[in-house]
């Protein structure tokens, strides 16, 4: 990877714990021959390809992982003091080709009655050495909208696509969507209301989390008639020409961009007609994992009984043609071109009741990389990097981790808590990737 020269920036951050929930079990076999073949396979219970057929996937064991220092991975880097005052806080969303972060910059944003009214407008920008840049405001653009906070971010190819929402925690009816960037415009690429009733129901969090490829941004966006009917599609846009936004994967959530297509989430809705949807347990099941080249929906894998509340497909990431997500508490990164899979387990708790899973799993250029908290926030303050090609799994330890990476082309991000307290603050580090 090319050199850039390097960056980091320290900011206070509001936190924002990102878990993925999981659930299924592997059965080890004996591994097979060829280049993995060093390792034990196991079939993984609950989940198949799309044809019926076993996941048979390679076993890595955490406690193999190589210890390594940052200089391993990363070039140097310089430090930039943040925000001091209490009352200000920077919250990392994304990163961009040239090693800027981009969040929300807010001053007591603190909700004022019956957590849903926002005291202050959190304005969304760039940080570039150590200085927070603003992008055009947003307070306007939506006739009768109040103070807003920012949920979520993308950034590629110099365009920046944002979620704001009026509520902490939910955007289901609340959304807006937002294009711009540093020296631009910022123009609404969409808002919740244009596309669902949500009348009839009471809402739950369902945040848009947008993803950019090849200047189209996606994101997933709940439906409800207001006639008992309830799903989640992907929604797509090219820039903000006024063509609107299109729904292009039905039943689906969870957008990645990969080479071949935008990976989605197969979904089910687990809910009998009439039911009224808990506002904090989400009916929304995934069933399967599907791969939308523009034209094709082409599925990938398949839950055996997604019905099956004990066996849960988690969430999604990835990039290039990998993709990581969960099954039970086991962490599975997938080539979808050559179908290799492997499987990390979490690692034992040591405390009774003190469990650990996978977060903030990531795929930075030729590394899967994550780290494992608690419910409660607490890392076990290992990163593991995983080599794709080689299947090489390295760690470093920083007690401090909070559980949240961010990458982009030859930048690497993740953020640190300032002392071991799940609650206290956290800041960004940002580091250039060496090239190999």
């Amino acid at each position: 990877m090319n050199k850039r020269g390097n960056r980091a920036v320290w900011a206070g951050l509001s936190m924002v714990l990102l878990v993925l929930t999981v659930a299924c079990t592997a059965e080890p076999t004996e591994g097979p021959s060829g280049p993995i073949g060093q390792w034990q396979t196991a079939t993984i219970q609950g989940l198949t390809w799309e044809d019926g057929s076993e996941i048979q996937a390679s076993v890595l064991d955490l406690d193999s992982a190589e210890e390594k220092i940052i200089g391993d991975f990363f070039g140097s880097y310089a430090s930039v003091d943040g925000w001091a005052g209490s009352r200000e806080r920077f919250g990392p969303l994304a990163l961009t080709e040239h090693g800027d972060l981009v969040g929300e910059f807010s001053v007591a944003l603190e909700p004022t009655r019956d957590d849903t009214d926002l005291s202050s407008h959190g304005a969304i920008g760039m940080v570039r050495a150590g200085e927070f840049e603003p992008f055009a405001s947003t307070e306007t653009l939506v006739a009768g909208d109040g103070n807003r906070m920012v949920m979520s971010a993308a950034a590629a190819d110099d365009m920046v696509v944002w979620v704001e929402t009026a509520h902490y925690g939910d955007a289901t009816d609340k959304w807006r969507i937002f294009a711009g960037g540093a020296g631009k415009e910022t123009e609404l690429m969409a808002k919740a209301e244009d596309y669902s009733d949500f009348l009839h129901r009471p809402p739950f969090n369902q945040n848009p989390a947008p993803v950019i490829d090849d200047g189209i941004a996606y994101w997933q966006g709940l439906l409800d008639d207001g006639e008992g009917k309830l799903s989640v599609s992907v929604f797509a846009q090219h820039g903000t020409e006024g063509r609107g936004a299109e729904i292009v994967v039905r039943d689906a959530n969870n957008p990645v961009v990969l080479d071949s297509g935008i990976a989605v989430t197969d979904t089910m809705v687990d809910l009998d007609p009439g039911e009224e949807v808990d506002p904090v347990q989400s009916p929304i099941r995934g069933k399967g994992i599907s791969i939308f080249d523009g034209n094709t929906r082409t599925p990938l894998l398949e839950m055996a009984d997604p019905a099956d509340p004990r066996t849960e497909l988690g969430g999604l990431s990835g990039g290039g043609q990998t993709l990581i997500t969960t099954v039970n508490e086991q962490l599975l990164v997938i080539d979808v071109e050559t179908r290799q899979v492997s499987v990390v387990s979490a690692p034992e708790a040591e405390t009774e009741g003190f469990t650990f899973f996978a977060a903030g799993p990531e795929v930075c250029g030729d590394y899967a990389t994550w780290t494992y908290t608690d419910p409660a926030g607490r890392s076990n303050g290992m990163q593991y990097f995983l080599k794709l090609d080689t299947l090489e799994l390295g760690r470093i330890t920083e007690e401090n981790l909070f559980g949240k990476v961010f990458c982009n082309d030859d930048y690497f991000a993740w953020l640190v808590l300032d002392g071991a307290d799940s609650g206290a603050i956290a800041h960004a580090e940002v580091m250039e990737w060496k090239g190999d």
